[in-house]
């Protein structure tokens, strides 16, 4: 007991110092995990050790988080907990870039363009990555979820799955501002409920289910391989940042030091755009 709360205490303190939105996209899922398939979760020693444990592993990101900036969580909270060196207007920049303020239906038709479909079709997003990054994987992970839970062998590592995938998605959905990347966390669960549905069939002998896996394996490398040799073998990304071509939003590195913006501002070379951006 007091070694797998410690285990799973590590994990969640490296989880969140490493990114701090695993706190919604990861941890839920890997608690989902825990208390589902393992047998600690009535056992007050698990919960002691890994909450220690935790605190432990985040402790070097909050102190020097607090050493540097006087807030435990910069830049996580930092209108209520503190701003740094940021000015109000950087703050709320940054709460503006990492969430949103969307309705449910359009939080459910981002998932659908972002996860379900992405890469399908014309880009809802102008200027947003747009590559067939997912595949069939949803799908197929999906479906497989779906056969484990009519299995009775392994209907609990089902409900543990689809407990991870629904936490991740909910999460996903009410605390980021809803791009694909960010889904990443949930190709864990789908990856383990095809794998292990794959197989269950194959051990059960069933040989339809096992000619579908089958193909939906070999489908699921098209996506790498589009992946991969898109445009000419380079991972294209257009995002806000444009490292290609030099293009620099100078607003979100704007420091109490304006000088280091107008040096920037006055390089040979460097041009101002309509956008805001400055190219050079």
């Amino acid at each position: 007991r007091w070694a797998g709360g410690v285990a799973f205490g590590l994990g969640v303190g490296v989880m969140i110092g490493s990114k701090a939105s695993s706190l919604t996209l990861a941890v839920p899922a890997a608690f989902a995990w825990a208390l589902v398939m393992g047998r600690s979760r009535i056992d007050p020693r698990w919960w002691l050790a890994w909450i220690g444990a935790a605190s432990v592993a985040l402790f070097p990101w909050l102190l020097r988080n607090a050493w540097f900036t006087a807030a435990p969580v910069f830049p996580l909270l930092c209108t209520e907990l503190g701003m740094g060196w940021w000015k109000p207007v950087q703050a709320a920049r940054w709460d503006a870039a990492h969430g949103s303020d969307a309705s449910v239906a359009q939080r459910l038709t981002a998932l659908w363009q972002q996860w379900l479909a992405f890469g399908a079709g014309a880009n809802p997003r102008e200027g947003e990555p747009w590559r067939w990054f997912w595949g069939p994987l949803p799908w197929i992970g999906l479906a497989s979820n779906v056969f484990l839970l009519g299995t009775h062998h392994w209907r609990r590592l089902g409900t543990a799955t689809a407990l991870m995938t629904a936490l991740t998605l909910l999460g996903w959905m009410f605390t980021t501002h809803l791009q694909s990347r960010f889904l990443v966390p949930v190709a864990v669960p789908l990856a383990v409920t095809t794998g292990v549905a794959m197989g269950a069939a194959a051990a059960a002998q069933i040989t339809v289910r096992r000619l579908t896996m089958l193909v939906c394996l070999c489908w699921s490398f098209v996506a790498a391989w589009a992946l991969v040799h898109d445009a000419g073998g380079r991972l294209a990304l257009s995002g806000r940042i444009d490292v290609a071509s030099g293009a620099l939003d100078l607003e979100m590195l704007a420091s109490e030091n304006d000088a280091i913006v107008e040096s920037v501002r006055g390089r040979p070379g460097v041009e101002a755009t309509a956008s805001g951006l400055f190219k050079g």
